[in-house]
């Protein structure tokens, strides 16, 4: 993740998309283990804890 917080300055102006997802059911999220939590669900997690985009994929 640390990629992301670069020190070059951007120049000009870049389009942004958001998306709000909200009111997910645990239940729907559980299958989501986190490598760096001693491998317990997402749910179980705080919400600073980093997680792998491969977490997110139904293997």
């Amino acid at each position: 993740m640390a990629e992301c917080w670069q020190q070059d300055n951007w120049v000009g102006c870049f389009p942004v998309k958001c998306h709000i997802v909200k009111d997910i059911p645990n239940s729907s999220l559980r299958h989501i283990t986190l490598e760096n939590n001693e491998n317990k669900p997402v749910t179980n997690s705080r919400d600073t804890h980093e997680a792998r985009e491969s977490s997110g994929f139904l293997s």
